[in-house]
């Protein structure tokens, strides 16, 4: 069957007396048309109390965290301070150090090099002497 003649059962199915066919026309889209779903019943005062109370229970926890955080974040700074006051004093104490471990190194160089001049001198009178 085509879809003339299904559209022309249809009208005779729904012809009437005092019915005209055109008043039997319809959208062709009408029926691609979905229908909206129905809307969700309204919460009841009971639902509403019980959320509200969630509510409030999940804002303490919130601010509960919120907390927890501040104290760790405080924390980790402190310990932070602590660490950066550590390393300034390691610091310190490696320049003075090597501070001193060159003046060692000179003193030593210096004392070589006056062992150098003996040893020439020395070995200069023992040829004399010779």
């Amino acid at each position: 069957m085509t879809n003339k003649d299904q559209l022309q059962q249809e009208l005779k199915e729904k012809v009437k007396e005092g019915i005209k066919p055109s008043h039997l026309k319809r959208s062709r889209s009408l029926g691609d048309i979905p229908t909206p779903p129905p809307a969700p019943p309204l919460p009841t005062n009971q639902e509403l109390i019980t959320c509200q109370a969630e509510n409030k229970e999940l804002k303490k926890k919130i601010t509960k965290l919120a907390d927890q955080i501040l104290a760790l974040r405080l924390s980790k700074i402190k310990e932070f301070g602590t660490y950066r006051e550590n390393l300034k004093e390691v610091e310190q104490d490696l320049t003075q150090q090597i501070q001193t471990d060159r003046q060692e190194i000179t003193k030593l160089e210096q004392r070589v090099q006056q062992l150098v001049k003996e040893k020439t001198r020395l070995s200069g009178e023992k040829s004399l002497a010779e």
